[in-house]
């Protein structure tokens, strides 16, 4: 949305850009990366792969990538995220598994912990071995209630596959929706539409239709 804007001002011609990513690509799922890629070459944005930010200085940003060591310097604006971790009270209660971010440690398909059977745990905190969002959050909820309530019965209870979806914006009016499940595949909620490809009605749906859906049904119950 940044590339786009400066575009629209007529200035991105004049700036140098680059993405830092952990991965060799930025979902891992194919035909989204392919409308990413597409992206980020028409934009110009220089892309550093497998790299992570080492230092960070008043203008500068040290990257250190397969390639070897970048130093970016100069710098205007650095949006710089934090690898994510856990509250540090999961570790303390023994409920962490061996993760660098220290989540508590579950079946990823039923949202049980393997050492302490009265303890689920699903959303951010847990480790299902999947991108967390809303989505995500909303599905767990779902097969997380029926578990709970199946008593005796709960091995014959519904799995969660690790379905997550990722709104991604390519420009200010075009977004797409990736929904996956836990292994990278496409877990389409609506077979009809392909919501993967970046289009104006999905962007639309999701700045003014799904704010209210999220805000008066979901997070009440509704829906």
């Amino acid at each position: 949305m940044a590339c786009d804007h400066w575009r629209r001002r007529g200035v991105l011609d004049r700036l140098d850009l680059t993405l830092v990513l952990p991965y060799d690509a930025a979902l891992g799922v194919a035909r989204p990366d392919r409308h990413l890629e597409d992206a980020l070459a028409a934009y110009g944005v220089r892309v550093l792969r497998g790299a992570r930010v080492e230092r960070l200085d008043e203008r500068s940003a040290t990257v250190r990538s397969p390639g070897g060591v970048t130093v970016l310097d100069d710098l205007t604006f650095a949006h710089v995220v934090p690898h994510y971790r856990a509250p540090g009270w999961v570790a303390e209660a023994g409920l962490a598994g061996d993760t660098a971010a220290g989540l508590v440690d579950v079946d990823p398909t039923t949202m049980r912990h393997p050492r302490h059977p009265g303890v689920w745990a699903l959303g951010d905190v847990a480790d299902l071995r999947t991108r967390p969002s809303g989505g995500a959050l909303r599905r767990q909820v779902a097969v997380l209630a029926d578990l709970l309530t199946a008593g005796p019965r709960v091995d014959d209870g519904p799995r969660y596959d690790g379905y997550t979806v990722m709104p991604i914006t390519l420009d200010r009016r075009r977004l797409m929706l990736v929904e996956i499940d836990r292994t990278g595949r496409p877990a389409p909620t609506v077979p009809f539409w392909d919501l993967a490809r970046p289009r104006r009605s999905t962007w639309l749906v999701d700045r003014y239709g799904l704010p209210p859906v999220y805000f008066r049904r979901i997070l009440r119950g509704r829906v």
